[in-house]
């Protein structure tokens, strides 16, 4: 199981699940779970961001100077940091 967590909510993706069909790309491990936070978040402030870590602990966290919606402001970075969970 992979979850992703940022300043925004989460996502997370089991295989064997019925969300569909869900393939592994070719060399990613699958098998960590990795946090990115968001620096200038208002909806949830980085003292919450903090805590959804130290409670579900990640192996890894990344820290973007990014807003509540990365995907918008960073998309680019937020992919590359995707990529990096999905890979440890």
């Amino acid at each position: 199981s992979i979850r992703y967590y940022w300043g925004g909510g989460s996502i997370s993706s089991t295989a064997g699940e019925s969300e569909g069909p869900q393939e592994a790309s070719e060399g990613v491990s699958g098998g960590g779970a990795g946090g990115i936070t968001t620096a200038r978040d208002r909806a949830i402030t980085p003292w919450l961001q903090e805590k959804m870590f130290t409670d579900t602990p990640c192996e890894r966290v990344f820290h973007m100077d990014s807003d509540h919606s990365p995907f918008f402001s960073r998309p680019f970075m937020l992919s590359v940091y995707f990529l990096m969970i999905a890979h440890m």
